[in-house]
C-alpha cells in the first residue's frame, strides 16, 4: 500500500512539474514574440469546422508593409512546424526566432502548434485519445495549408507560395504534407479545389523513417503510431524514403554528421530517394553542428550558422524569373551541397 501510494505521489509530481515547464515555455515564447506578430491573433484552425479535432493553433507573424502595398506576388508564405517528437514543441529555437528570421528577409510566417499530447500522457498507462499522432498531425498541417490558400487575400499573402519548414520530427510531418493526399478530404469541403499541397519544403534534421530500425528515430515512432497498427506495411507507409510521388515538391534539406538526436542517415536515405527519382532538391550536410539548433543564435555553429542563408538563396533560385506556378529547375536537376 504504502509503495502504491508513493508510486502515486511520484506521478503527481511529475505531472505537476510537466505543467509548470510546459506553462513557463509557453510564457517565455510568448514574450518572445518579434514585432512582426503584434497586434495578430492566433488562428483555431479546426474553429467552424464540423469535425471534433481538438484546438490547434496557427501563429501569424506577417511582415509590415505599407498601407496599399499589394506587392505579394513575388513573396513567399513559410509554414514553420518545430520538433519535440511529436510530444511537444520546441517554441523558441525551432518556432520564433525561426519566424523572426523569416520576417527580417520578408517572408511572412506562420508557426502552427500542431496537436501534441505531451510526456505525461503519451508514457501514462491511460488510454491515448485518438485524435492525437497519426493522421491527426497531417490533418492539421493540411487544414493549415488549406486556410492560407482560401484566404490569402485577407492575409495578404501569396497563396501559390506557400511552403513548409520542419524541425526534426516536424520535418517528417513537413514531408508526409509533401508525399501524401491523406485525409484530405476531412480538412477541407468536399468541393474545394484548393491544392493541400506544400509548393517546397525545408527539412531540417528531419526525422525521416519509420521502417528502417537501426535508424529510425523510436520515440518520434511511438508517439506518431500508439493509436495506429505498427505492421509492415504501415511503418514503410510512413517511411518518408518509400514513398517518393512524381510530383514532389522542390526540398530543402539540412542535417550535421555528429546529429546525436536523429541518426544523421535519415537524410541521407532521403536524399538518394529523392536523387533516384530526379525530383530538385538541395541537401546540406554539415559534419558538426549536432541537433536542435534551429535559428537560435546561441546554439548555431561555425556550419551551421550558414544554413540560414543558404536556404534563402536556394528559395531565390526556385522562383527566380519564374511563373506563379513554376519552378526555375528543369526537370530532373538536382542541386545538392555537401
Amino acid at each position: 500500500m504504502r509503495s502504491t501510494l508513493h508510486c502515486l505521489a511520484t506521478a503527481l509530481q511529475f505531472a505537476l512539474l510537466a505543467s509548470l515547464l510546459s506553462q513557463s515555455l509557453r510564457a517565455e515564447a510568448g514574450e518572445r514574440y518579434g514585432e512582426a506578430s503584434k497586434g495578430s491573433k492566433c488562428i483555431d484552425i479546426w474553429s467552424g469546422s464540423r469535425s471534433s479535432e481538438p484546438e490547434v493553433l496557427l501563429q501569424p507573424f506577417l511582415v509590415k508593409r505599407e498601407a496599399g502595398d499589394s506587392a505579394v506576388g513575388g513573396r513567399a508564405t513559410i509554414i514553420i512546424c518545430s520538433g519535440g517528437s511529436y510530444l511537444w514543441h520546441d517554441k523558441y529555437a525551432e518556432g520564433v526566432k525561426v519566424a523572426e528570421w523569416l520576417n527580417s528577409r520578408g517572408i511572412d510566417a506562420f508557426i502552427l502548434h500542431y496537436r501534441t499530447e505531451g510526456f505525461v500522457a503519451a508514457y501514462s498507462s491511460f488510454k491515448r485519445q485518438r485524435q492525437y499522432g497519426y493522421p491527426g498531425v497531417l490533418m492539421d498541417l493540411k487544414r493549415a495549408i488549406y486556410l492560407l490558400r482560401a484566404g490569402a487575400d485577407d492575409f495578404g499573402i501569396n497563396g501559390k507560395r506557400i511552403g513548409v519548414m520542419g524541425f526534426s520530427a516536424g520535418g517528417h510531418l513537413a514531408l508526409m504534407a509533401a508525399h501524401f493526399q491523406r485525409e484530405e478530404s476531412r480538412v477541407a469541403p468536399e468541393d474545394s479545389a484548393i491544392s493541400l499541397k506544400p509548393d517546397f519544403v525545408a527539412a531540417i534534421y528531419p526525422v525521416v523513417t519509420m521502417a528502417n530500425e537501426k535508424l529510425a528515430h523510436r520515440r518520434s515512432r511511438r508517439v506518431l503510431l500508439r493509436n495506429s497498427s505498427r505492421s509492415r506495411e504501415r511503418l514503410d507507409s510512413l517511411s518518408m524514403e518509400r514513398n517518393i510521388p512524381a510530383d514532389h515538391p522542390p526540398l530543402f534539406l539540412v542535417n550535421c554528421r555528429d546529429d546525436n538526436v536523429v541518426d544523421y542517415r535519415n537524410s541521407q536515405l532521403l536524399d538518394s530517394a529523392l536523387t533516384r527519382n530526379a525530383i530538385p532538391h538541395r541537401y546540406l550536410l554539415y559534419e558538426h553542428g549536432g541537433h536542435g539548433f534551429g535559428a537560435d543564435p546561441n546554439r548555431l555553429g561555425e556550419e551551421t550558422g550558414k544554413w540560414m542563408e543558404e536556404f534563402i538563396n536556394w528559395l531565390n533560385t526556385i522562383y527566380s524569373g519564374a511563373n506563379e506556378n513554376e519552378f526555375r529547375f528543369l526537370e530532373g536537376e538536382i542541386q545538392r551541397g555537401y
